[in-house]
């Protein structure tokens, strides 16, 4: 799901079998998501650490986007 949090709508919405990780097809959906926002400028993307993977990272880096991602602060 994405979210606009000051309208407090949904922007996107995919579905995935109970079966795939959360992350699966992350970059398509985030192409998808801002061509629906129609170059409106997204301040700040939030996600949970199922979207933590260096493909991704790497994307939000090379658009420039701010995020905020949740991990999980282990002890090794």
């Amino acid at each position: 799901m994405a979210f606009v949090a000051d309208a407090r709508i949904i922007a996107n919405l995919w579905l995935h079998p109970g079966n795939s990780h959360n992350a699966n097809n992350a970059l398509a959906f985030l192409d998808d998501s801002l061509d629906r926002l129609g170059g409106k400028r997204v301040a700040l993307l939030r996600a949970d650490s199922g979207f933590s993977g260096q493909a991704f990272l790497n994307d939000l880096d090379r658009r420039d986007m701010h995020y905020l991602i949740a991990l999980w602060l282990n002890q090794p």
